[in-house]
């Protein structure tokens, strides 16, 4: 049953085996497994929750702690550069110090500012609040990947991911409209006081459940172990490189000083971490080797542009829904789930037919195939589409991003040595936030210029062209309150070819990486749980622990 694991190159680890003649035993979580895997799911659900939860809400909560609008995009902008920029860590950490301590960090870290945010009468406490959330919001994320990996075998690992994306699709659909709803009825504070019960659980669970055994060392030996240069230097420069892309065409121009500078030496220091994490360190932070093979390669590459994808729908599609189909907001939101709700229950089948079949190739180019074709699709969706033509037409890219979800993370976990498994999995979000990152600055690009050219041809609009282009939001609100005319139909067309933009670029793009995944490799999956952070009760499924010679 065992898979060797003596293979030192990459090549040797990218090796397909025959997995047919295998006889894998069901696998199934002993009960204090089963809550700490119900505590993963509920800290998918809140962080997810909090991270879309607050966008509604934030006018009414702007106003209320007197902030001005730069404070105000500081909500968004600090949650998502402490997230990303924290996130790796917490897994690397997690190797040096134990799961336990880095897990609990970070959902108190997590606590700490829901606390503050929801006691906060100034907006500078909110702010450091938000902050504070979202360096726990990265490291709850990343743990919840890293236990996984050590809790359950690889060969059944894609099925409990999916659940797992269930949550966070559940906390993603409901931040929104709950949000909203809080505010308008009950007070913005409900937002983070509603996730204090859920918050709290998780620690618990994790603080009296979580039994993983590790080797007891030296302090002074852990410590010798951080990499404290390549630390710093990637959250200095994640946060540079991600502050660049956020401040571009929101609060500065994308060819100002204060734009430019931070993205240059982001992209820099990003460049100058992987050389210094490929040569230097004996313990980095991100080893290189993830990325080395053509299967970890290809799954990657997929998980940065399906997180563009992801956040091309939740963005842009609403805009389609209230400006073009002249839906509410809170319809346009509830629109936007024939997508959204599709991709966790295709994450789940998709992981049970992987654990099924021991196999993950066809099913991963079936989902290329069905994501390509769904995005390709959504650039016909135009004016006086009825409900049944764009529920159906945005279904399709649901299902294959939740079968690209399931395939992808495995595909890079079977390309990783076992002792690399949890921060190959880890690197999974982190990937996807610089996804979601880079299709910010592209897309918002291409969206302002097609729109300002659009807009530039109209004798009545022309004037207006420039800011109009620069703030999506007033234009969807220019769209709603303009009476029916000319005017309004220019308007109209602007924002649906500038939507329609995005979905071609991103479309070609999706095509090129479904043609890389041909060099994925169909990787042996029966491998022994091999961990240095094993349970003490065993399962059905056989543990063992690295022990040092």
């Amino acid at each position: 049953m065992s898979t060797s694991q003596s293979e030192d190159s990459t090549h040797q680890v990218d090796k397909p085996e025959n997995t047919e003649e295998l006889d894998v035993p069901e696998f199934s979580l002993e009960w204090k497994e089963k809550i700490v895997f119900a505590s993963l799911m509920c800290t998918a659900f809140f962080t997810s929750f909090e991270a879309v939860g607050v966008g509604p809400p934030l006018p009414i909560i702007a106003q209320s702690l007197h902030g001005t609008s730069v404070q105000a995009s500081w909500v968004g902008t600090g949650y998502f550069v402490g997230s990303s920029a924290f996130q790796p860590l917490f897994a690397s950490f997690s190797h040096i110090f134990g799961r336990k301590i880095p897990t609990l960090t970070a959902l108190l870290l997590f606590l700490i500012g829901t606390i503050l945010c929801s006691v906060a009468h100034s907006m500078p406490l909110f702010l450091a609040g938000r902050v504070i959330q979202g360096v726990g919001s990265g490291g709850a994320i990343a743990m919840v990947d890293v236990l996984i990996t050590d809790l359950i075998p690889l060969r059944q690992r894609a099925m409990y991911f999916g659940f797992v994306s269930l949550a966070w699709a559940f906390g993603t659909t409901a931040g929104p409209l709950a949000g909203s709803s809080l505010a308008q009825k009950v007070t913005w504070r409900w937002v983070f006081w509603i996730l204090l019960p859920f918050n709290v659980i998780s620690i618990l669970a994790v603080a009296l459940f979580l039994r993983l055994r590790r080797k007891e060392r030296e302090l002074s030996e852990k410590f010798g172990e951080i990499d404290f240069v390549g630390s710093l230097l990637f959250i200095a420069s994640t946060a540079a490189f991600l502050l660049g892309i956020l401040f571009g065409g929101v609060q500065y121009p994308w060819k100002s000083f204060h734009t430019l500078l931070p993205l240059v030496l982001g992209a820099v220091g990003l460049v100058g971490f992987a050389f210094y994490e490929a040569m230097v360190p004996k313990h980095p932070v991100i080893p290189m080797e993830l990325f080395a093979s053509t299967t970890s390669a290809a799954g990657y590459l997929g998980i940065v542009t399906t997180g563009m994808t992801m956040w091309a729908a939740v963005y842009y599609l609403p805009m389609y829904y209230e400006a073009v189909l002249s839906y509410s907001f809170v319809m346009g939101a509830v629109a936007l789930l024939p997508l959204t709700l599709t991709v966790s229950p295709a994450a789940v089948v998709t992981g049970g037919l992987v654990t099924k079949m021991g196999k993950y190739r066809t099913l991963l180019w079936i989902g290329w195939a069905i994501t390509v074709m769904g995005t390709g699709l959504i650039i016909y969706l135009k004016e006086g589409m009825s409900p049944p033509q764009w529920i159906f037409i945005t279904l399709i890219p649901g299902l294959g991003i939740g079968m690209l979800l399931s395939t992808m993370q495995i595909a890079v976990q079977a390309a990783a040595k076992e002792e690399y498994a949890a921060l190959a999995a880890a690197m999974v979000p982190e990937l996807r936030t610089y996804g979601q990152a880079i299709g910010l600055a592209i897309f918002s690009a291409s969206f302002s210029n097609v729109v300002k050219n659009h807009l530039e041809q109209s004798v009545v609009l022309r004037d207006r062209a420039a800011e109009l282009s620069n703030d999506v939001f007033t234009l969807v609100q220019t769209i709603k309150s303009q009476p029916n005319g000319a005017e309004k139909e220019a308007l109209i067309k602007a924002l649906w070819l500038g939507t329609r933009s995005v979905w071609i670029i991103i479309t070609p793009i999706l095509a090129v990486i479904a043609i890389l995944s041909f060099f994925a490799r169909d990787l042996n999956l029966d491998r022994v749980l091999l961990t240095e952070h094993v349970v003490p009760e065993e399962t059905k499924v056989e543990r063992k622990t690295n022990k040092e010679p």
